[in-house]
């Protein structure tokens, strides 16, 4: 399966996008776990910054553009990731996989049950004794 272009930025591009910023974060609204129209306004001044495509993918053509490149902060991209990049993304190849009729991986162990059919009767084997003879109290010194 070939893999989708990834658009990055151009240098340029992030340039101008952090001077359009003024050094703050940019995320806005419930994508970046804020409320609807709430910005993060984080300060970025010797911070990590990170450089985000929003609302357009970075797979799509066109998205290396100043109007989708979102200067942020690395708690707000993380959120973003986790909670709609990466999910979006695992249903876009769920979609893709069902349309070439390509079904899930099938694994032989997965399917196995104890019992009759391999001869196993118990899921593990009983502990073992580390030593024989009795057990003793210790001696007060």
């Amino acid at each position: 399966m070939a893999r989708s272009r990834r658009y990055e930025f151009k240098k340029s591009t992030m340039r101008e996008a952090f001077a359009r910023s003024g050094g703050f974060c940019e995320a806005v609204g419930v994508a970046y776990g804020l409320q609807p129209g709430q910005r993060c306004n984080t300060p970025l001044d010797g911070k990590r910054k990170e450089y985000d495509h929003y609302p357009l993918p970075a797979t799509m053509e066109e998205s290396d553009v100043l109007e989708n490149c979102v200067v942020c902060c690395v708690p707000c991209h993380k959120h973003k990731t986790a909670t709609l990049d990466i999910p979006v993304q695992a249903k876009t190849k769920r979609v893709s996989d069902k349309a070439k009729n390509i079904g899930r991986q099938k694994h032989q162990w997965a399917t196995q049950r104890l019992g009759s059919g391999n001869n196993q009767r118990r899921a593990t084997t009983p502990p073992k004794p580390k030593f024989e003879g009795d057990i003793m109290a210790r001696r007060q010194s």
